[in-house]
């Protein structure tokens, strides 16, 4: 069945919440696009989500312009126009990813022995909210790219399983930078309570906690590597491998925190980050703050970083003569 833009205007709609999400293929979208719909079982109402874009009046560059200055507030067009809730809350933290994705997500490429460089990798853990886990390359030039990701809720037995999947596990296993509060011993064990660090060390992952450092802080230092924007004429130090959808998605939308109503207008923007969608965001920004990327070569970080002291602390622990920074295929 094929609706066309007259059809649609007879549609009943309903909000209800006893829906079935199907997609329908249109004639009126471009190739391959489909079209949400959603029919109430119980009195066969159905719902079509229609992108404004498909009427060619409003699909022009210009009319978008007027449309988005008179609404004023570009969180209110996001809301309204392109049905996004997550906009309810304050400004973009990265307002320009979108406007330069194609610069700053590439397709995945294989990374060989003679290219050189070394891994590094990030995780945040969750169980009713995802576990990230992101596998970082960083080339002999100091660029980075973002190549693995895994992102799941669920136990830390079914994580440990699927990290150790990665394809560069054994390169970084021992330099894992984690969110600084998995090493409170919170876990209660037959043994007594343990840390989320130590119970992913008996699964053989050896995690280290990233020092505390305020998240618009770590958000700045990912910017820096997009030029905070600048990106018309220069080229971004940071890439992600598109197959990172869940990371990809969760940069596009991290959001800054906003006062609503009275005390809006009371106080100064507020300058924390949502605490909702940012899992990947984390995980990358453990990396972050330990100053793991600002190393130049491919020897491992900077000495006089955190990230170079917690090496050489690792290495004592394990009495391993070669820093595990280092690439060894």
């Amino acid at each position: 069945m094929e609706l066309g833009p007259i059809a649609l205007k007879h549609i009943p709609t309903r909000k209800d919440s006893h829906l079935q999400f199907n997609t329908l293929e249109t004639g009126i979208a471009p190739p391959g696009f489909s079209l949400p719909v959603r029919k109430n079982r119980n009195n066969n109402f159905v719902v079509c989500t229609l992108h404004y874009s498909q009427d060619p009046d409003k699909a022009d560059p210009w009319w978008i312009y007027q449309a988005k200055k008179a609404m004023g507030d570009p969180n209110k067009w996001q809301r309204e126009m392109e049905i996004d809730w997550k906009a309810a809350g304050g400004n973009l933290v990265y307002p320009y990813f979108m406007q330069y994705r194609s610069k700053i997500v590439i397709d995945p490429f294989p990374i060989t022995r003679d290219m050189g460089g070394w891994f590094t990798a990030g995780m945040d853990h969750g169980t009713l909210n995802p576990t990230c886990f992101l596998m970082m390359w960083v080339s002999n030039s100091g660029e980075i790219y973002l190549v693995w990701e895994y992102y799941s809720p669920g136990h830390y037995l079914d994580h440990s399983e699927r990290i150790k999947e990665c394809p560069w596990f054994d390169k970084v296993n021992g330099q894992i930078w984690c969110d600084p509060s998995m090493s409170a011993a919170t876990q209660q064990t037959a043994a007594g309570f343990k840390s989320m660090i130590e119970l992913y060390s008996e699964e053989d992952i050896s995690l280290m906690a990233a020092p505390r450092v305020d998240r618009a802080v770590r958000a700045q230092k990912i910017g820096a590597f997009w030029r905070g924007g600048d990106l018309d004429k220069n080229e971004p130090t940071f890439r992600i491998f598109s197959s990172c959808k869940n990371t990809i998605e969760e940069f596009r939308a991290l959001r800054y925190e906003a006062y609503s109503g009275v005390t809006a207008g009371k106080k100064n923007k507020h300058e924390g980050i949502m605490k909702k969608g940012d899992h990947g965001w984390d995980a990358c920004s453990y990396l972050m703050s330990a100053n793991a990327f600002f190393a130049k070569g491919a020897s491992g970080p900077e000495p006089g970083t955190y990230a170079h002291y917690m090496a050489a602390r690792m290495r004592e622990k394990r009495e391993e003569a070669v820093s595990p920074f280092y690439v060894e295929y």
